[in-house]
């Protein structure tokens, strides 16, 4: 099976279910994580290479964190994890357009297509959806 990147325009995550079913986040992170979204695409490298803009949202909520917010939200740490992993690309696209925001998805598919987690300091991770941003709107 291969996967390839695929524009948010075209099969787009912020649907009306994925919107809903994510609304409950909004107000404990969507701060936190628009944050380490803009943090992350500060960085010096170039955007093709950034595709791990989820690892870097994760690590920015933290693992002690994550946890009281799984018993605050009551919702399992597996569940919470997918939401968060959903909320993600809602805010990409919100923060600089679909047009500009593609999905690593399985070209026969079209279902997100992950990849192991390789950063170490996020031992609670196991996998994550890459996402890339193509352009950053000022």
């Amino acid at each position: 099976m291969s996967s390839t990147w695929v524009s948010q325009v075209i099969y787009p995550t912020t649907t009306e279910r994925v919107t809903e079913r994510v609304r409950y986040l909004r107000r404990p992170l969507e701060a936190t994580l628009t944050g380490a979204i803009r943090s992350y695409f500060n960085a010096p490298e170039p955007l093709e290479t950034q595709t791990q803009v989820t690892l870097a949202c994760l690590r920015a909520i933290g693992y002690p964190q994550f946890l009281i917010l799984s018993q605050t939200l009551a919702r399992s740490p597996n569940v919470l994890k997918q939401d968060i992993g959903m909320f993600i690309p809602v805010l990409l696209v919100n923060m600089f357009g679909a047009e500009n925001v593609e999905t690593y998805r399985n070209s026969e598919t079209n279902k997100a297509s992950t990849r192991s987690n390789t950063w170490r300091d996020l031992h609670w991770v196991s996998r994550y959806t890459p996402h890339k941003v193509k352009k950053i709107k000022k």
